[in-house]
């Protein structure tokens, strides 16, 4: 299992796997270590700055803080729920 140095996400789209260099595909978990909520979605293109699709991963102190991607996933991209507001989001493979 690699785990990998935290990774700050602003409010524009940000890829994991680009951030990690993990190859598209991979299975590996992601856990949200800050305040700011972060919203996830799978796909092959970077994402509309404007879209809202994707799943919520929460802050520590909420539900879901974590989310597995699993294998043959798509390109996983993340930003912050904030606008100006940075999340740290930790990365390991599983």
């Amino acid at each position: 299992m690699a785990q990998f140095e935290d990774i700050s996400v602003g409010d524009t789209w940000v890829s994991l796997n680009v951030a990690t260099g993990l190859a598209v595909g991979t299975a590996f978990k992601v856990q949200n270590k800050s305040t700011t909520w972060v919203l996830m979605q799978e796909s092959a293109t970077q994402p509309l700055n404007t879209s809202t699709k994707g799943e919520m991963v929460t802050d520590l102190f909420h539900t879901e803080p974590s989310k597995l991607v699993v294998a043959g996933s798509l390109e996983i991209w993340v930003k912050s729920t904030i606008e100006g507001r940075l999340a740290k989001l930790t990365v390991q493979t599983v």
